[in-house]
């Protein structure tokens, strides 16, 4: 179980494992909170000790580095690592992962993206881990249309255990909407 508002009188508990099984959507317009929830959520995932793939396309998740076990990977200072030796890091570790691509250009974000979702697909039957993947602006990664990165996207929303963030629901594919 994972608390909320602890510190008030309308607290709450959301059931970690119907989260990890599931899929959960943050819809809304820019500036609407919903990268605020989702990075709250993740945080209490990671307090919980959950394992955490969060795919960060425009470098808004630098905080999160902060707590134990996890780390920031990509960003102004750092090139992101190869998606092979990411999947290594996540398998041979309890670490979540941050990959932040804000510094590539779109074309690079979609092809690696792709190559982390098909992996991660593979890791998840095998060993059932990261627990969650959160795919920030996620309009980028599925347009309308169908392709490998969409496939990549709905084997692991078939698994479970993945969350979408967007601003343009309506330029999500339907498959990936519903």
């Amino acid at each position: 179980r994972l608390p909320f508002g602890e510190k008030s009188k309308k607290s709450f508990h959301l059931d970690a494992i119907s989260l990890l099984s599931g899929n959960l959507g943050f819809a809304g317009s820019s500036r609407s909170g919903k990268s605020w929830l989702a990075g709250l959520l993740v945080e209490k995932l990671l307090k919980a000790e959950y394992q955490v793939c969060l795919i960060d396309p425009e470098g808004d998740y630098p905080g999160i580095r902060a707590f134990p076990q996890t780390i920031l990977l990509g960003g102004a200072n750092d090139h992101i690592l190869p998606v092979g030796d990411v999947i290594t890091l996540i398998e041979y570790s309890n670490r979540s992962v941050i990959l932040d691509l804000s510094q590539y250009p779109m074309d690079q974000k979609f092809a690696y993206v792709e190559e982390l979702l098909t992996a991660l697909y593979s890791l998840r039957k095998k060993y059932g881990k990261p627990h969650w993947i959160l795919l920030d602006e996620a309009q980028y990664f599925c347009p309308e249309g169908d392709g490998n990165l969409i496939d990549a996207i709905m084997r692991n929303l078939n698994v479970g255990g993945m969350g979408l963030i967007t601003y343009q629901l309506q330029q999500l594919a339907p498959k990936v909407r519903k």
